[in-house]
């Protein structure tokens, strides 16, 4: 399973005017942001969880603080998303041999319905994400191999 992880670009000002209004409680959170800081959003949540709110608040609200909160960072720039995919899904599916594998695949049972390319049936899914995520294990593996070289004597 992926795990995702941000970046934050730059810290959170309170006197800079982002096109809507941010709550006070979104704006703690967003102050506990620091520059170039890279961050689980669980890890930060755990590490922060105590600063956000008092103690009477429900777990489940104020976690959803940080996630809304993680949502406004995103929208305004502070954070962006960190990709360690070597490849995205979408370009993986788009590889010649790729597509090649794909239309081999059982499609939709339904008939008469128009088949795009990009719109995959689950089947077809199920496998390409598969061989995408062995895909992204195999990208930076080193292996040894040996070979036999026979000479004739």
């Amino acid at each position: 399973m992926h795990i995702k992880r941000f970046q934050i670009i730059s810290e959170y000002d309170q006197t800079k005017d982002y096109g809507f209004s941010i709550r006070p409680k979104h704006e703690k959170c967003l102050l506990l942001l620091e520059k170039n800081q890279t961050f689980i959003p669980g890890d930060f949540i755990a590490h922060n969880f105590d600063k956000i709110e008092n103690q009477d608040t429900p777990t489940k609200q104020r976690r959803d603080i940080f996630y809304q909160s993680f949502s406004i960072g995103k929208k305004i720039g502070l954070i962006k998303e960190i990709n360690d995919y070597p490849i995205s899904f979408r370009d993986f599916t788009n590889l010649e041999t790729v597509q090649y594998f794909t239309e081999q695949l059982r499609q939709d049972k339904r008939k008469n319905t128009k088949w795009d390319p990009s719109n995959l049936s689950p089947t077809q899914k199920s496998y390409l994400y598969a061989i995408w995520n062995f895909n992204n294990w195999l990208c930076g593996k080193e292996f040894e191999s040996n070979r036999l070289i026979y000479s004739a004597s």
